[in-house]
């Protein structure tokens, strides 16, 4: 905000704002496809083809466009470098996995019924592991060591997590068990989220450094959003399947059945409650306990295919010759080019 400008200032001719249009809608759309099309059952609903067809339009048009302008908002010269295309395809695995971790905050909320702002102090630890790993991420870069140890090491902390949650996911269960995953959550994503981002934008020269960047955010917002439709599509596959399994268990195999419906009936009654009401209520905390086990069996499973997903990441690190011989350089004015 000062007079003094470090870089030279852009004249606003010279401001692409049509690109800037055609990306951004064809990012709302997307998300609006992605978020909403589970819920609208897809192809069945015209809003959602008419949103894929002006999707693809857009996608047409901003490509076409860009072919033909002297000076592109995005480059399509980027995707000639082979660095560019390997960080780019970890940014979407990473955004993947970090979209994942709305379920523990979801799991908070509606199986161990805390409020709101319990659940985000709880997070306070997730913000410190953050802090910690971006720090222990940028003394790696500014010491000029090798990143396949980082993000080895970052994602083998997302692993360990995403296995550890699936032992703690209970109808009941003490906050105080999840600080400590919580905190290696944050470990492991600030150890690799800047590194991958610095990977990407030094595979590019420095002349092409604002069209790397804005496509690093078109693929972490629409990664996002197809995380969250990853997880609408799963749980209502693991819901239903958890949800039946369950069910025919109560109405076949658990004897119990009438004792647990007489203790909630009880428990209700000596509250106050009429006792022909109590009776009904007793089936609705039934249902309800439930739900609960069955979001818990959900986010379980899901878990578990996202630690797979952890591993296969550690494994494409480990043969991939490139990142073996990355350093980044940060001291230069730019960040020196990867995989020299």
């Amino acid at each position: 905000m000062n007079r003094i400008h470090l870089l030279r200032k852009t004249p606003l001719y010279k401001i692409d704002w049509m690109s800037f249009v055609l990306f951004s809608t064809m990012l709302v759309l997307i998300a609006y496809v992605l978020v909403y099309g589970q819920e609208y059952d897809w192809l069945d609903d015209k809003r959602i083809v008419y949103s894929i067809c002006a999707i693809l339009f857009l996608f047409l048009v901003s490509i076409a466009r860009q072919k033909t302008l002297k000076r592109p908002a995005v480059d399509l010269s980027v995707f000639k470098s082979r660095n560019f295309a390997i960080g780019i395809v970890f940014l979407v695995i990473l955004y993947v996995i970090r979209g994942a971790f709305s379920l523990t905050s979801s799991y908070f909320i509606m199986v161990l019924g805390m409020d709101s702002l319990h659940a985000n102090e709880i997070m306070i630890f997730n913000i410190g592991g953050v802090v910690v790993g971006s720090v222990v991420a940028i003394r790696f870069l500014i010491n000029q060591k090798h990143l396949r140890v980082l993000w080895v090491t970052g994602f083998g902390f997302l692993f360990v997590f995403f296995l550890w949650m699936c032992q703690l996911f209970a109808s009941e269960a003490g906050t105080e068990n999840f600080y400590l995953p919580l905190f290696m959550q944050g470990v492991g994503a600030g150890m690799v989220m800047s590194p991958i981002v610095m990977f990407i934008m030094s595979s590019v020269p420095e002349k092409l450094s604002q069209s790397a960047s804005s496509v690093g955010i078109f693929v972490r917002f629409s990664t996002f959003s197809l995380s969250l439709a990853l997880i609408n599509f799963y749980q209502l596959y693991f819901k239903g399947k958890h949800n039946d399994d369950l069910r025919s268990s109560l109405t076949l195999l658990d004897f119990n059945l009438p004792d647990r419906l007489k203790m909630y009936q009880a428990a209700l009654s000596s509250r106050g409650m009429p006792r022909d009401e109590a009776g009904k209520a007793a089936i609705g905390l039934l249902n309800k306990a439930v739900q609960k086990q069955t979001f818990s069996q959900f986010c379980v499973s899901y878990y578990e295919w996202i630690a797979v997903l952890c591993l296969l990441s550690i494994i494409l690190i480990a043969l991939q010759p490139v990142i073996s011989r990355t350093v980044i350089n940060l001291r230069n004015k730019q960040p020196a080019a990867v995989g020299f």
